[in-house]
């Protein structure tokens, strides 16, 4: 049922072409019950447009909670990244602590993400799965490289009306490293 609020897209469309067939009867008919209801179609797309912006998602959350931490990591904030990560993932809070200071980002983008909530847990849980987009300076000149892509898989668990961050994994999008050889020939 969440389909209904989470993109207007289908939404537009019903309207757009109800009311064009409507328009059409119109100027064929020239009854004024026609255009009562072109008002009532449009009254009805205007509710659900409202609705949809109005009403958030567990899978908006999700998104939300995401685009937090990346606003934080590109703030270089840490207590903001801390403040999506629950208290008790103690590893994933580790991470944070130890390499944020260590990294300016630059950059940090979500791409092609996937939001499963799972509302049997208790409390609820979601696992969400996207590609990440991270640019980053070492402020110790330790690691060469600037700029990672990765597949990540973040769990995730409802506290209150906000979801928190309880374990990740990332991996590159390509299994070989860009200098190894794909034949295995030397």
């Amino acid at each position: 049922m969440n389909w209904l609020v989470e993109n207007p897209t289908w939404m537009l469309v019903l309207a757009v072409v109800t009311e064009a067939v409507l328009a059409v009867a119109f100027v064929r008919t020239g009854r004024g019950i026609v255009l009562t209801l072109m008002a009532g179609v449009a009254v009805l797309a205007l509710a659900g447009l409202a609705m949809e912006r109005y009403v958030v998602t567990d899978r908006e959350q999700v998104e939300a909670a995401l685009d937090d931490v990346a606003a934080g990591l590109v703030a270089n904030d840490l207590t903001a990244v801390l403040a999506r990560i629950a208290p008790e993932a103690s590893q994933l809070r580790a991470v944070a602590e130890t390499n944020m200071p260590r990294v300016k980002f630059t950059e940090a983008k979500i791409r092609d993400l996937t939001v499963t909530i799972n509302r049997f847990t208790s409390p609820p849980s979601a696992e969400a799965r996207f590609r990440g987009i991270i640019s980053a300076n070492d402020t110790k000149g330790q690691f060469p490289y600037d700029h990672f892509m990765q597949r990540f898989t973040v769990k995730l668990r409802s506290e209150g009306d906000e979801w928190l961050l309880t374990d990740y994994e990332a991996k590159a999008i390509d299994d070989k490293l860009p200098w190894q050889n794909p034949t295995g020939a030397q």
